[in-house]
């Protein structure tokens, strides 16, 4: 593999902590805090909509994660004998 790949490669790494760094932070979640809280958030309509994104994003990040592990097990099986078999 020529370095323009590794260049490549290295690009989609900062890309994607890029956008999971922006995933994680705090003040949205903080925001939405506030705004379940509120008197006037009580429809079921409301609930079933922010339950069934919750519970969407929750399992698409488990899955993520799920295949970060599966990433960096196969990248550091990578050249190893007992990988090979």
């Amino acid at each position: 593999m020529d370095g323009s790949h590794v260049e490549q490669l290295e690009e989609q790494i900062g890309q994607l902590r890029s956008v999971l760094r922006e995933l994680n932070e705090d003040e949205p979640f903080d925001l939405l805090y506030r705004v379940i809280r509120n008197p006037r958030f009580t429809s079921v309509a409301e609930f079933q909509l922010i339950d069934g994104g919750l519970q969407s994003m929750t399992e698409l990040a488990t899955a993520l994660n799920d295949l970060k592990r599966a990433i960096l097990a196969g990248a550091s099986a990578v050249g190893r004998e007992d990988a090979r078999q």
